[in-house]
């Protein structure tokens, strides 16, 4: 089963892309709105959708979590999702505050390689 790794916000999402540029440490991250919601309506009712392609670490985790505090400048929540292309199973749905997001919890849900459960983390300002 194909992952799935996307965020979803009531808001117009921004493109990402952060290249190496000779830091052969940095893992490159591309974020891209995705115009077809033919998917990502299977989880969600947002209406702006962006891909996440990247690998973790913990400073591309940084980087997303200064992402996701940058647009909730301009939204009060962002919907961030895992699931499995075709997985028909109920999402585990888990929130937090802007206050304690934190690369522990980008970790839990899209540190992994490989689609386990379907799960969505809301991150809310506060």
């Amino acid at each position: 089963m194909r992952l799935y790794r996307f965020f979803a916000s009531a808001r117009e999402l921004k493109n990402f892309v952060n290249e190496k540029e000779g830091n052969s440490n940095l893992q490159p991250i591309r974020i891209v709105v995705e115009n077809d919601l033919s998917e990502a309506s299977k989880y969600t009712d947002k209406k702006n959708c962006a891909l996440l392609d990247w690998d973790y670490n913990d400073q591309n985790a940084e980087i997303l979590i200064a992402y996701i505090k940058e647009h909730l400048k301009i939204c009060p929540r962002i919907e961030l999702w895992r699931a499995g292309i075709g997985d028909k199973t109920e999402a585990v749905i888990k929130k937090c505050s802007k206050n304690i997001l934190n690369k522990e919890k980008i970790k839990e849900i899209w540190g992994k390689d490989s689609f386990d459960e379907t799960a969505c983390l809301v991150v809310y300002n506060s």
